[in-house]
């Protein structure tokens, strides 16, 4: 094992529990990525990469290809499938051999929706949907309070000097579609937006000293990871999270890692609208059912969670918007009342985000499913 695979191997270390990537050591060759390479997986892969892969996973004696998507889950917009399924075709090397590992939690049904459509190809890769951003920025988290003895131990109500003077918390960066509807909500009711902590970066909005990167540089680049945001006090201020995931996959990010990180109740949008050819025009719907298969709580005594299964965007918005006029109009004492009666669900849901015990296990397991001994 060469240098620069001992390194990458470390550097992945930090996507799994070290239960899981020590079976993943055991069993699979990991696919080397270029660095600096945009996009990062995308760019990276060759038709030498994936020889010399196969090769070290032939010389080695294991049972796969484990290919790591580090993007928010965007593989489908990017194609990368397909430029494997390519690959695969130059080289030889069989399909079957190559796991891809993304953030999209319901790869594998968006995948085989692709392969039953086409005619090209005749074997299928497999895919696993795997939440390792969060894993990622619990990295960053913990680094950050060995570093600089920064915590995010959560305080109970009753042990606060200060309670919050806003009710919710709303950060978006890119304009998407969902974020348009969160946005015209706060600018038609100005009651609402008032008592929000809201950003909205690619419009120029964003809450002042919340990172440690320059305003601009946060508007033009919408940096965030538990190292440069300081976001402690924004959220202290307030009593839930409006959270509006990204639109790359059905996936989970830092976005959703925030509220559970620093204790927050919330209401959770996820929507997939990539444009014409590449459509997956749906919802995300089932995303806090996967929360709660992991072990994670979630807040039906705030808000209505009929959401998290209704599959037309409309409707969903209508109940959403409906959720958090709600809480909005709500006298400050009975929604402080309501917070402080879930607090010890977002201290226990702290500790799952730190642990995620459940998808680790659930990687293993089906990892331990498609090896095969090499004939």
């Amino acid at each position: 094992m060469n240098d620069e695979y001992k390194l990458m191997i470390k550097t992945y270390g930090n996507y799994f529990s070290k239960e899981t990537f020590d079976y993943i050591k055991d069993n699979a060759i990991i696919y080397e990525e270029i660095p600096g390479s945009i996009p990062p997986l995308g760019g990276s892969l060759n038709t030498e990469l994936l020889n010399e892969a196969y090769n070290r996973m032939k010389e080695w004696n294991k049972s796969f290809i484990l290919i790591i998507d580090r993007t928010e889950a965007n593989w489908y917009a990017l194609t990368v499938h397909e430029k494997i399924h390519e690959l695969c075709e130059q080289t030889g090397v069989p399909e079957d051999k190559i796991v891809h590992i993304t953030n999209d939690l319901k790869c594998d049904e968006t995948y085989n929706k692709w392969f039953k459509s086409q005619t090209k190809y005749k074997i299928k890769m497999n895919f696993v949907g795997y939440p390792s951003n969060l894993f990622i920025r619990n990295a960053d988290v913990h680094k950050l309070l060995k570093d600089t003895g920064i915590s995010y131990k959560l305080k109970k109500y009753k042990d606060r000097e200060i309670l919050p003077t806003k009710k919710f918390m709303c950060l978006m960066g890119h304009t998407s579609r969902q974020r348009n509807f969160l946005w015209n909500l706060f600018e038609t009711n100005p009651d609402i937006k008032k008592d929000g902590h809201i950003s909205y970066l690619q419009k120029g909005v964003f809450l002042p000293n919340s990172s440690t990167h320059t305003d601009k540089q946060l508007v033009e680049n919408y940096w965030s990871a538990p190292s440069n945001d300081r976001l402690q006090s924004y959220h202290a201020d307030t009593y839930f999270s409006i959270v509006s995931e990204g639109e790359a996959g059905h996936a989970f990010s830092e976005k959703i890692h925030k509220s559970l990180l620093h204790g927050h109740p919330f209401i959770l949008l996820s929507c997939n609208t990539i444009d014409d050819d590449k459509n997956i025009l749906q919802v995300g719907v089932g995303m806090l059912g996967k929360l709660k298969e992991w072990g994670f709580e979630t807040f039906p005594e705030l808000f209505d969670e009929s959401y998290d299964e209704i599959d037309d965007f409309e409707k969903r918005n209508n109940n959403i918007k409906q959720s958090i006029v709600k809480l909005c109009n709500m006298e400050a004492k009975e929604l402080h009342k309501l917070c402080e009666s879930v607090e010890e669900k977002c201290i226990h849901n702290q500790k799952i985000m730190f642990s995620l015990e459940i998808p680790n296990k659930q990687v293993v397991s089906k990892l331990e499913k498609l090896e095969e001994p090499l004939i």
